[in-house]
């Protein structure tokens, strides 16, 4: 994630990482998990953020394009992480990481333009297929490679064996995992 939504996330303002593309500077938009985040941040959802933050933040509408804004989740991150001659874009020799999106929801429409949909209005519940280094890893929205009980299990005994070590107690949600011991 860029370090400017962490800041915004904060409340310390935004970054005007906006101002760095013209100069070169490799600024690249990522998602993460985490506890600050609320156990929530998408792919999508950060492109979004970081196009609109910089519009309000410098008032300009036209600050961080959504062509722009997606490049630094593409080819803009693979550069950053200095494998852009392996991914960050559909060329031959590169692995074939791709997604298809669905535009089928009332939240993707009217569609006028489909760069700025997909910055703008798209979800990651919008994503149908994902292919991972040419190999389909999940195909209309089913994951091909694992077993979806292992999905919301593994994660949630992970967590708790993390807590129970930690000496602190979670608090639960109906229906997950129940504490090791519990």
């Amino acid at each position: 994630m860029s370090p400017s939504q962490w800041r915004s996330r904060d409340g310390k303002g935004q970054g005007p990482f906006a101002r760095f593309w013209p100069t070169g500077l490799q600024v690249r938009c990522s998602a993460c998990i985490s506890f600050a985040l609320n156990n929530r941040s998408t792919l999508l959802g950060e492109v979004s953020l970081a196009s609109k933050l910089q519009k309000v933040t410098r008032g300009d509408p036209t600050a961080l394009p959504a062509e722009q804004a997606l490049e630094m989740a593409t080819i803009t991150g693979a550069r950053a992480l200095g494998m852009e001659k392996e991914i960050g874009s559909l060329e031959v020799g590169k692995r074939a990481d791709m997604i298809t999106l669905s535009l089928d929801e009332p939240h993707a429409t009217p569609v006028y333009d489909v760069v700025s949909t997909v910055a703008y209005s798209l979800e990651s519940s919008d994503v149908r297929d994902v292919m991972v280094n040419g190999k389909v890893v999940v195909h209309e929205r089913e994951v091909q490679t694992i077993k979806r009980a292992e999905v919301w299990v593994r994660p949630g005994s992970i967590g708790c064996g993390l807590v129970n070590r930690s000496g602190r107690r979670g608090r639960r949600r109906s229906g997950s995992t129940s504490l090791p011991g519990e």
